[in-house]
């Protein structure tokens, strides 16, 4: 069976029972490296977008609005 637990209270069972973590630094410069190549990665794709979009156009179709009526479906019926 598996206990899921939080990083952070891992951290203080860890630290309670005297344990440390030596490669914390190396795994936080690694997250940053790792957050920062993403949003790179997301303003280069958003970057693509627009600039395949037509001129003075939205790089994405709108999202239908919830309360438009299909097509499909039948007018009310009168009083």
């Amino acid at each position: 069976m598996t206990i899921w637990r939080s990083a952070a209270a891992v951290s203080k069972i860890a630290h309670a029972e005297g344990h440390t973590f030596a490669d914390g630094a190396r795994v936080a410069a690694a997250t940053e490296t790792h957050r920062a190549d993403a949003a790179v990665r997301r303003r280069e794709q958003l970057t693509d977008e627009a600039l395949d979009a037509p001129s003075g156009k939205s790089p994405r179709p709108p999202a239908p609005s919830p309360h438009a009526m299909p097509a499909t479906m039948p007018p009310p019926p009168a009083p």
